[in-house]
């Protein structure tokens, strides 16, 4: 809510307009009863510290890999956007094992060039040039594949690659003569195992590659010209029970490491799931739930971890007791919601007294605030106390029941350096003394004390 909105609600229309009189000096207006959880890093703990709540980007992807476990679809491939990041993921260690492959062909098909030299009785220059066309194909996938411009089409390319090279065996075979050729048989099953257990395409290019190098092994044997219809029907049985358990071996492969994947994942929900719990406990301990300023535990802690800070490093530190008017009989007149908004208020100008990376602004209890300023010296203090106590009046929030007819508060100060010898409780309690102070002098004032010293009054 607002403040103009707050003021609305609690004193009429007419009061809306007087927020900007405490900002007449120029200052911009920024204030309002904002009730979300303050921002941990910078009340907490340390600058350095990361401390924040951060959503993780794939917490809705728990449900999708769950299903995915529990019944995985025919081609293996999870929704859109948890496709996309696995293979973002793996896109590295498939760039790596696919030039392995091309290294390893290269060298192969060097090697199957001399062979073609030897064992090949006519059409050796068909041959070769076969050879060249797989050996240049090899080459250039080498060259392009690397490229990111061309990442998501390296797998189609590495099939279409594979399939160039069957292609070019298959064609030998029918140019060649003679028993020699029966050697190239296994050529195509080398093709075969390259393709879908060394490079590991992906199920949806691996199965038309498959079905596309049995056809080409049974073409293969219909080019032999011994081979009998029965010859041709057993090496087509044959190649078919070589591709259904190369396709089987690769989609278990596959399977596996999208399992593995999807568990990682999950344990990564998991993991950033309790992170987040943990932090919002962390926030329920050390947070006030109406104000969202710190409570009275964390600015015990935060206040000796400054105190020892000050001590080490010589520098001055500052504390402000701030306690709202009058605040029972506000709740009396007007109702505790009505008290709840205007503590929201005051809790919002007081965090905006303590905007510095180091500040921190407290709900200590009840209508009481502390503010604690670091490296911040008696000069720097009262006039931080003075503006906001003029700011909260200046506002003019009405209270029918304060001697000036609106909503004030009296603040204690209490600022010095503090050594070795100073007790931890001494800034605290001064404060305190200096906040009495100022209500027994009439209440809408700052009162200061410094260490070791009695209090005085400031108007």
């Amino acid at each position: 809510m607002a403040v103009d909105q707050l003021q609305e609600r609690l004193f009429g229309q007419d009061a809306a307009y007087r927020l900007s009189a405490c900002f007449s000096s120029g200052m911009e207006c920024r204030y309002s009863v904002s009730r979300q959880p303050h921002n941990l890093t910078s009340s907490m703990s340390d600058p350095t510290s990361k401390n924040a709540v951060k959503a993780p980007p794939d917490r809705d992807w728990e449900e999708p890999l769950q299903a995915y476990l529990a019944q995985p679809p025919f081609w293996l491939e999870f929704p859109a956007a948890i496709e996309a990041r696995f293979l973002l993921r793996g896109r590295p260690a498939r760039l790596k094992r696919f030039l392995f492959c091309l290294r390893w062909s290269l060298a192969v098909l060097t090697v199957m060039v001399l062979c073609d030299g030897l064992l090949l009785g006519t059409n050796k220059e068909w041959a070769f040039g076969l050879r060249l066309f797989a050996l240049g194909s090899c080459a250039a996938g080498l060259l392009v594949l690397p490229r990111e411009r061309f990442a998501a089409h390296r797998e189609r390319s590495m099939a279409a690659l594979c399939v160039v090279m069957a292609v070019c065996q298959v064609l030998i075979v029918y140019a060649g003569d003679g028993m020699a050729t029966q050697l190239y048989d296994g050529a195509l099953v080398l093709v075969l195992l390259l393709c879908n257990q060394v490079a590991r395409v992906r199920l949806r290019q691996a199965l038309p590659f498959t079905l596309m190098w049995w056809l080409l092994f049974v073409f293969q044997e219909l080019f032999h010209a011994e081979s009998s219809w029965r010859e041709v029907f057993s090496g087509g049985v044959f190649a078919a029970v070589i591709a259904a358990m190369s396709l089987s071996a690769k989609r278990a492969m596959e399977l596996d490491n999208r399992a593995t994947f999807a568990l990682k994942s999950l344990n990564a929900i998991n993991a950033d799931k309790l992170a987040h719990a943990n932090a919002e406990l962390l926030a329920l301990v050390h947070f006030d739930p109406l104000t969202q300023l710190a409570n009275r535990r964390h600015c015990g802690e935060y206040y000796e971890r400054m105190l020892r800070n000050a001590v080490r490093e010589r520098t001055p530190l500052a504390v402000l007791f701030v306690d709202i008017d009058y605040f029972k009989r506000f709740n009396d007149t007007y109702g505790h919601h009505a008290g709840d908004d205007c503590l929201c208020f005051v809790a919002t100008m007081v965090r905006y007294a303590a905007r510095r990376p180091l500040d921190l602004a407290v709900r200590y209890g009840g209508e009481e605030f502390v503010v604690i300023l670091a490296g911040t010296d008696q000069h720097d203090a009262i006039r931080i106390a003075e503006d906001l106590c003029s700011q909260i009046y200046q506002v003019r929030l009405p209270h029918e029941t304060h001697p000036l007819g609106r909503v004030t508060v009296s603040i204690g100060v209490c600022a010095g350096r503090p050594d070795a010898a100073t007790a931890s409780s001494n800034l605290l309690n001064t404060a305190d003394r200096a906040l009495y102070q100022a209500k027994q002098d009439g209440r809408n004032r700052v009162a200061f004390i410094p260490l070791g010293a009695p209090a005085t009054s400031v108007e």
